[in-house]
């Protein structure tokens, strides 16, 4: 196998796991969704004018892809790595 082969399998092997796991597809994909949403709804459509008038729900959208990106990578890790450990994988691979 090239190690291109390789990296296109545990790249499917990775994708498999992530979307079989309800935990993390929440945490990286439903929660910063239904966060942005949130915001939607309270600010209502309400203007920041400090800002030179942009609206308060484009202001919220850089910090909510932060939070998306920050929960794919640190939240996901935590958990994928304690599901590892409890099901004897990470002894495996060792």
């Amino acid at each position: 196998m090239t190690g291109l082969a390789l990296a296109l399998h545990q790249f499917r092997y990775d994708q498999k796991i992530f979307w079989r796991n309800p935990a993390s597809v929440f945490f990286t994909v439903m929660f910063p969704v239904m966060f942005l949403v949130l915001l939607g709804v309270i600010v209502n459509g309400e203007t920041i004018h400090s800002l030179g008038g942009i609206e308060a729900t484009t202001y919220f959208v850089p910090g909510v892809i932060t939070l998306a990106v920050v929960s794919a990578t640190t939240v996901n890790l935590a958990m994928s790595l304690t599901i590892l450990r409890e099901g004897g994988i990470l002894k495996r691979l060792r």
